[in-house]
């Protein structure tokens, strides 16, 4: 952040209006807890660019310096932001829509009896006990690393994850050895990961998709991860292409009706182009996502019957012909929809209660526990 800062300040001086080197610079400041001079130059970028996506960081900005003196563990980001505010952020809707048609109102400004963060000469030294943990901390966030084109290391994300582990450990250890304990759910204990994620990189809108306004909701909130867009291969995702390919060439046979000309063109196949014209058309094929079967004495909750069986909606691998780019969007995308959120969270809350009577266990399996 410090080479970030400096750079962005000399962006500035030659060129003040400048939008990226005023919002890199906010952000920058923002990252590492100084959201006064973080508020202070989100103003500048919006005085001259109003409508800018900014708007929500600095409004972010303000609600996090309210809670720096509060406890994580008492702290829900998602209930602290105004449900329509998410929505719109992801949208990157312009900040005076959401004000006009959902009333949102603007937070005040800093409150001047909260500290930023101390860093450099005003941070406090760290005891040999917090430097241990940062060790570890950082030792096992470097784990979750994907090493696969496209994606960059970033240090400030492998010790959030770290410390996001040590955490879910810590939460999970206290909870298993005291059965008197309050009451903890699958979801509270990623809630922990979450909370940490949110912090991680304040540029990235990072919500429960539940939590956002449930008209949008309902209608289904969709996560789309491109392998192809147009004539681009996307370099994260493009790996992934045979897999899907193949999978999806396996599935349409089984969830479309094809002619024999049809099915022979599909099975030979070996482009976008050629999945398209055998189809004639955009489509999607869904890749299931089997249910548990149930232990003896295992009663669920919610919408799933004690004798079903079968399979989930999974993720859609869709094929979309884009004209105007000469060339075809292959995509994975994940619908978010209230029905299929509950099948899931039978699913979840069948394994949860599992993984808790195994845990609690004086003999516990541990192999059981991975699996």
């Amino acid at each position: 952040h410090s080479g970030c800062i400096k750079d962005s300040i000399r962006v500035v001086e030659l060129e003040p209006k400048h939008k990226d080197g005023l919002y890199l610079l906010a952000l920058s400041y923002h990252d590492i807890g100084q959201c006064r001079k973080a508020i202070e130059t989100y103003d500048k970028l919006l005085k001259y660019y109003p409508e800018d996506p900014a708007w929500y960081n600095r409004e972010c900005c303000l609600i996090l310096h309210s809670h720096l003196e509060s406890s994580t563990a008492d702290i829900n980001w998602d209930q602290l932001h105004d449900p329509y505010f998410k929505e719109a952020w992801c949208k990157r809707t312009p900040p005076s829509s959401i004000i006009k048609s959902k009333g949102y109102k603007p937070h005040s400004g800093l409150n001047p009896q909260i500290p930023d963060v101390p860093i450099g000469k005003q941070q406090p030294s760290l005891s040999d006990a917090e430097l241990s943990l940062i060790a570890a901390a950082d030792n096992l966030g470097s784990r979750i690393q994907l090493r696969s084109q496209g994606f960059l290391a970033n240090v400030r994300h492998h010790r959030m994850s770290g410390l996001a582990v040590l955490e879910v450990a810590q939460v999970l250890s206290d909870y298993w050895k005291c059965p008197e304990s309050p009451q903890l759910g699958w979801r509270e204990m990623i809630n922990v990961i979450v909370k940490w994620r949110q912090l991680a990189e304040v540029n990235d809108p990072v919500w429960w998709i539940d939590m956002l306004p449930w008209e949008l909701f309902s209608e289904g909130f969709g996560l789309q991860t491109p392998m192809l867009t147009g004539q681009l291969k996307v370099p994260r995702y493009y790996p992934l292409f045979q897999r899907c390919f193949d999978i999806t060439k396996r599935l349409i046979s089984e969830q479309h009706v094809l002619t024999d000309q049809m099915h022979e063109q599909v099975q030979a196949a070996t482009t976008c182009h050629d999945l398209w014209n055998a189809m004639q058309r955009d489509f999607f094929i869904i890749s299931p996502c089997y249910k548990v079967a149930l232990e003896e004495g295992e009663l669920p909750e919610g919408p799933r019957d004690p004798t079903e069986r079968g399979s989930m909606e999974g993720t859609r691998i869709t094929l979309v012909r884009k004209v105007e780019e000469q060339g075809f969007q292959f995509t994975i995308r994940t619908p978010g929809t209230p029905d299929r959120y509950r099948e899931y969270t039978a699913e979840m809350d069948i394994l949860w209660k599992r993984i808790t009577a195994e845990a609690r266990k004086a003999d516990r399996d541990t192999q059981r526990l991975a699996e």
